[in-house]
């Protein structure tokens, strides 16, 4: 093992809003609470990295590629003894293989690297046999790159996924995602005029607006449900979305004639998520996919009764505290429907589900995500 302190190059989003610049902020602090842990430099993403048209890309293609390159460069000139990762795609320019550029950076930054996976590409539905071959092909240069020494994943899901695509299961570290700590609520009436919500009962999902987090699933069964529920849907648009679905959600509130009972708040400043989070009378995780969700632990921060899809992630989660949530069929709007009810009705269920929740927090602290993130990093020093 080495002797000497481990001085770490943090490649991530710092100064945009967004959930995993949250993350670094956590698991930063909590590293530098490690006695094994010297210094922590942050080198951020390019800025514009992401573009909109397929021909931006292409006509910027050599310039972002420099740019990558520089950003390997900047870790050495942190004269760290590790590159440190936290994955997105969009932080190399987005998931098409014309507009990553990950082994740009890979190439250029030579210390051992570990790659914290927060996503894992998957193709559409119903996308053909092209489009399954190229996501491949990005996700492959993105997680076998001869310089990843190790990756971490946040659940199992994932760490079945990297494997089947080729990674060796013994380069990859299982660490849950880390919990904030207890957060302090505010008055729960007061928080609900704050959105002008008074005498309404509030179901909320939390975080920006992604097609993946199951915004249309809570849609419909809000439809099911008495008037006085309304829906908080307490994010925005995130910064590097490109795509048309915030405007679909909103085009389907108005279809639904939803209007006056959802409100979407747009990025919601740190400082106001407690005020966002007292207002909910129950939480919602209907994803379609997550690979560990810094949405839903804000969630649990804050001892909040959490209903959530049935997907792999959530019934670990389930497994790992039992009866910390609870769990619908996902996709399922009509069932989804019927556990918020229950919960509305019962306040006994409610009020258990929000202690398991505490319980669950308590248990995987960012504190615990550090201390077994410098096991990887000894090992990744020493494999190299």
């Amino acid at each position: 093992m080495p002797t000497e302190a481990i001085c770490v190059a943090m490649f991530s989003p710092w100064s945009t809003p967004c959930g995993i610049a949250d993350y670094t902020r956590l698991l930063s602090a909590a590293l530098r609470k490690q006695p094994e842990i010297d210094r922590i430099s942050i080198v951020e993403p390019p800025d514009g990295s992401t573009t909109s048209t397929h021909w931006a890309a292409v006509r910027r293609y050599r310039k972002l590629r420099h740019e990558y390159r520089l950003r390997g460069a900047q870790t050495l000139g942190c004269a760290a003894d590790l590159t440190h990762v936290q994955h997105q795609y969009f932080f190399f320019g987005g998931v098409a293989a014309h507009k990553n550029h990950v082994t740009a950076f890979y190439e250029s930054a030579r210390k051992p690297i570990v790659v914290t996976v927060h996503e894992i590409a998957r193709p559409p539905v119903d996308a053909g046999r092209v489009v399954h071959r190229a996501i491949e092909v990005v996700n492959r240069a993105n997680f076998l790159h001869a310089a990843v020494s190790r990756l971490i994943v946040h659940t199992q899901d994932d760490f079945d996924r990297l494997v089947d695509l080729g990674v060796d299961s013994r380069k990859i570290d299982k660490i849950v995602h880390g919990v904030p700590p207890a957060m302090l609520l505010p008055d729960s009436k007061l928080a609900r005029a704050h959105f002008g919500l008074s005498n309404r009962r509030v179901i909320t999902i939390f975080g920006y607006l992604a097609r993946k987090k199951g915004h249309h699933v809570a849609l419909e069964a809000l439809k099911y449900l008495p008037q006085d529920v309304v829906l908080l849907l307490a994010g925005g648009k995130h910064p590097d979305d490109h795509t048309s679905y915030v405007g679909t959600i909103e085009a389907s509130i108005e279809a639904m004639d939803l209007k006056d009972r959802v409100l979407i708040t747009g990025y919601l400043p740190r400082e106001d998520v407690p005020t966002a989070l007292a207002a909910t009378h129950v939480a919602l995780a209907p994803y379609l996919q997550t690979s560990g969700s810094g949405s839903l632990s804000q969630f649990f921060s804050a001892g909040r009764a959490v209903i959530a899809s049935d997907i792999g992630p959530h019934r670990e989660i389930a497994q790992d505290q039992p009866s910390c949530l609870t769990l619908f069929p996902s996709g399922d709007s009509t069932q989804l429907a019927a556990a918020i009810e229950e919960l509305l009705k019962d306040d006994s269920v409610r009020l258990s589900l929000e202690r398991r929740s505490r319980d669950y927090a308590s248990r995987h602290s960012y504190d615990d995500v550090a201390r077994k993130t410098v096991e990887t990093y000894k090992l990744a020093i020493n494999q190299s």
